[in-house]
């Protein structure tokens, strides 16, 4: 029986790129998105990169430009992707990292806002033993633009932990997370073990204000 949880992030932790950016370049390049959302996701993009909008906001008007989309032709899409990219993209030491935990007695689980098309590939992939991340709702088949729950991201990352260690008779203080990014912060205070993995600058300065464990991947 299952002794803790440890949550891992994916963007820029298990994996070394982050995979929401690389879905919308690609799915831009490859007909998915209209022609009048390939120009709003580039500017979503570049607001993102000079720190003027959040993650939270660009994934979820990408989101809404996937509304009509048949959900088959979204997975199809995502394994192409990652196979292509994401696999190879996947940390060496996040591989062992959760090997240690699987061998410990931990229950694994991917803590992301990836949406599940992307998550359920590295779970199978990494034999990890369940994912929490951001669920799409699908009518008839199709996107409907909207996310089922609120998007896993931040405080609701914490929210999830909590809920997650509930049902499944874990303490949280037991549990460990790992996360690269400022927005980790209220999944880091949650657990017992937060890790900070390959910080930037800003991260590096709160996790060592907050005594949190830090490694280099």
């Amino acid at each position: 029986m299952a002794q803790y949880a440890a949550f891992f992030d994916l963007d820029d932790t298990v994996f070394s790129i982050n995979s929401g950016k690389l879905m919308a370049r690609y799915a831009a390049q490859n007909g998915l998105l209209k022609k009048k959302h390939i120009v709003q996701t580039y500017l979503l993009g570049l607001g993102f990169i000079l720190n003027i909008l959040s993650e939270k906001f660009v994934m979820e008007r990408i989101a809404g430009f996937l509304k009509g989309l048949d959900e088959s032709k979204i997975i199809r899409f995502s394994e192409e992707i990652f196979d292509k990219f994401i696999k190879d993209s996947i940390r060496e030491k996040a591989v062992s990292e959760i090997e240690r935990h699987r061998k410990s007695g931990g229950t694994t689980v991917i803590l992301s806002a990836s949406t599940p098309y992307i998550c359920s590939q590295v779970k199978r992939y990494l034999n990890m033993d369940d994912m929490i991340c951001s669920e799409l709702e699908v009518i008839d088949g199709k996107l409907s633009g909207s996310p089922i729950a609120e998007y896993c991201y931040d405080q609701e990352k914490a929210r999830r932990i909590r809920a997650y260690c509930l049902e499944h008779g874990f303490n949280p203080k037991e549990a460990w997370y790992y996360g690269d990014a400022v927005s980790d912060r209220p999944a880091l205070e949650t657990v017992g073990h937060p890790v900070c993995v390959s910080p930037g600058r800003k991260m590096a300065r709160l996790a060592k204000k907050n005594n949190w464990e830090i490694v280099y991947w």
